[in-house]
């Protein structure tokens, strides 16, 4: 909280002006291709809609007009304050807060859709985030998410020795994860991976691509029947 306390007035500007930053509108289109898999309209409107580390608002613009309630949510009010300044109107209503108490107080009132954009990759072990997310999210609700993943030398020399590897913490501090890993966990949680996507290039660090991952994960409960 602390860290983006501190970066909440260059925030923006330092993630899409210096580093490149694409993935939220590569997040809407592969969300609108996984609707279409889905045989459902790209229009279709989304009672509740919960942006989860909505900064000042970068993924909310693009899923604002599929959404009836947008709600943001973030550890630090100063970028909240920011958001509400740079995007008046944009949000119905904003939370300050760790997502996973919070999505499990939505479990009464579940939310549609749940979108988080470079959010996940400031968790390593991934269990109780999905495990608050299957609380939090209604029966044929979605999730998108992007997270980061290893370079092509680090994954390939983690296979080789590790091939079951979750994650990995990278030299900036954040953590990528095995692509294998998040469909296993989303499954375990009674999520269907509706859409996968490579992410390569959505930010620059050190003046080199970042590879990523693009997930669309549907809330099916019938998959954790199977497992049982």
């Amino acid at each position: 909280e602390a860290l983006f306390e501190d970066y909440a007035s260059n925030f923006e500007s330092s993630l899409v002006d210096e580093l490149g930053y694409n993935a939220f509108h590569r997040m809407r289109r592969g969300f609108d291709r996984a609707l279409a898999q889905e045989n459902e309209s790209t229009e279709k409107k989304f009672l509740k809609v919960v942006d989860a580390g909505c900064g000042t608002g970068l993924a909310g613009v693009e899923f604002r007009n599929i959404s009836q309630s947008l709600i943001g949510i973030d550890l630090s009010p100063k970028i909240i304050e920011h958001a509400k300044t740079k995007r008046p109107g944009l949000y119905d209503s904003f939370q300050t807060g760790d997502i996973k108490p919070i999505l499990r107080d939505y479990a009464k009132q579940p939310i549609s859709l749940l979108v988080a954009a470079d959010t996940f990759i400031y968790f390593n072990d991934l269990t109780d985030l999905f495990a608050s997310m299957k609380d939090g999210i209604e029966e044929g609700g979605y999730a998108v998410f992007s997270l980061e993943n290893v370079s092509e030398e680090s994954e390939a020399r983690l296979n080789a020795i590790v091939p079951e590897w979750r994650w990995q913490l990278t030299p900036s501090g954040r953590v990528a994860h095995r692509k294998e890993y998040v469909e296993d966990i989303a499954k375990e949680n009674g999520f269907q991976t509706v859409l996968y996507d490579k992410l390569d290039n959505f930010r620059a660090e050190k003046g080199e691509g970042v590879r990523g991952h693009l997930f669309v994960l549907r809330k099916d409960f019938s998959l954790q029947k199977d497992e049982l």
